[in-house]
C-alpha cells in the first residue's frame, strides 16, 4: 500500500501580510496542495492523510467546492481528512454537512474513532478539534490496536535455514500474552508467548495491542 500524509497546509493563510508578495505567497500554497494532489495520483497513490489544519481559518464554501473537485481527481485514492486547530468545527462551520466526493472520508468527532477501510486492510484512529484548543489529554489513554499479519511456513524460501527454536526465542522476547480470537480463530499475541498449538506448517497470527476502543 502506498499512503501520503500531509497536515497543516494552511490554504487561506496570507504569510507576511503587509508585504507587497504576501498574495503570492497565499497562491504558492494552494499551488503547492495542488502539487500534493498530482504527486498523489500520479504514484498512484492508496490513500492519502490529511491530519488537520488543511485551512488556516474556518474554510470558505468556495474553498471547499474546489478542494473537493481536487479529491475527485483521485479516482482510486482514499482521502481521510481531520480538522485542526485552525479549521475547527466551529458551530456553523462550513466543514458541517458538506457533500463530499464518495472517496472522501472525514474524521470529524469530538472523541477518537476508528475509520475502518477494509480494500486496504487499514484502520485508522483520530479525532478533529472542535474549538481552538484543547486542554484535556485526549491522547494520553488511546492505544490503538495493530493489525499486522504474521505467516510462517517451513516450506518457503523465507523461512529456509531458519529453525523453530529460532523463530520461538523471537516471539517469546517480543511478545507478553496471548488469546484466541473467536471471531477469525487465529491467535492474538500481545507480550508472552505461552505457547503455540496452531500447526507450525501454517500459523497465522495477529498481533493485538492493548485496545480503548
Amino acid at each position: 500500500m502506498r499512503f501520503m500524509h500531509i497536515a497543516d497546509v494552511h490554504l487561506g493563510a496570507a504569510p507576511d501580510h503587509g508585504y507587497v508578495w504576501s498574495k503570492d505567497r497565499g497562491r504558492e500554497l494552494w499551488e503547492t496542495f495542488r502539487q500534493c494532489i498530482a504527486d498523489a495520483k500520479e504514484k498512484k497513490v492508496d490513500l492519502l492523510l490529511i491530519a488537520g489544519d488543511l485551512f488556516h481559518r474556518q474554510p470558505e464554501p468556495r474553498e471547499l467546492k474546489e478542494v473537493n473537485y481536487l479529491f475527485s481527481t483521485l479516482e482510486n485514492t482514499a482521502v481521510v481528512l481531520m480538522a485542526g486547530n485552525h479549521d475547527y468545527l466551529a458551530p456553523g462551520s462550513p466543514y458541517r454537512g458538506y457533500p463530499w466526493n464518495e472517496n472522501v472520508v472525514c474524521m470529524f468527532s469530538r472523541e477518537c474513532e476508528r475509520v475502518r477501510l477494509p480494500e486496504l486492510k487499514t484502520e485508522i484512529y483520530g479525532f478533529s478539534y472542535y474549538e481552538q484548543e484543547i486542554p484535556l489529554p485526549l491522547y494520553d489513554n488511546i492505544a490503538v490496536k495493530k493489525m499486522i499479519i504474521l505467516k510462517f511456513s517451513l516450506r518457503t524460501e523465507a523461512m529456509r535455514g531458519i529453525s523453530r527454536s529460532t523463530v520461538r526465542s523471537s516471539l517469546r522476547r517480543d511478545l507478553t500474552t496471548s488469546r484466541l480470537d473467536t471471531s477469525t480463530g487465529r491467535r492474538c499475541l500481545s507480550a508472552t508467548w505461552p505457547c503455540m498449538r496452531e500447526p507450525w506448517s501454517r500459523l497465522t497470527a495477529r498481533i493485538s495491542g492493548r485496545t480503548a476502543i
